[in-house]
């Protein structure tokens, strides 16, 4: 019974903190790309270019909105299997830091929600009706 639980939560997450999944810019050091994914505890890092190391600390700054970008103190804790996503931990996070992640958090994961429940409408027929090809004047 609990063999079966373990598969389906899987032992391969680590995470303590939920992830939504969102496209930021952002930038460690002078490593420019963007974030996958964030949570309370950390992001995704897909970088413009591979110049990481595990084990890395440092200052990512994240675009937030576009008058707001955050600095975080971070570490890179892992990467895919693939070495092009990256795993990092906030290491120091401040109130305003924090509040500023948990509106990120909230905004995407109700924007998600509310896509989940809004129903796919099929297109009346008006709209879909064949359309012909009408000759354009030079005069225009």
């Amino acid at each position: 019974m609990f063999g079966n639980l373990i598969k389906i939560v899987g032992l391969g997450d680590k995470r303590k903190d939920r992830r939504v999944a969102v496209r930021l810019p952002a930038a460690f050091g002078d490593v420019r790309g963007r974030l996958t994914d964030i949570g309370l505890g950390g992001c995704g890092f897909y970088p413009d270019r591979a110049k990481l190391e595990v084990g890395d600390c440092g200052t990512m700054h994240i675009r937030v909105t576009d008058e707001t970008i955050l600095p975080l103190q971070v570490e890179i804790v892992s990467m895919d299997e693939e070495g092009m996503i990256y795993s990092v931990a906030f290491t120091d996070l401040d109130d305003r830091s924090f509040q500023l992640i948990e509106n990120v958090i909230t905004l995407r994961f109700t924007a998600d929600r509310e896509k989940e429940r809004t129903p796919h409408l099929p297109m009346p027929r008006s709209f879909t009706a064949q359309t012909r090809a009408v000759p354009v004047s030079a005069s225009l």
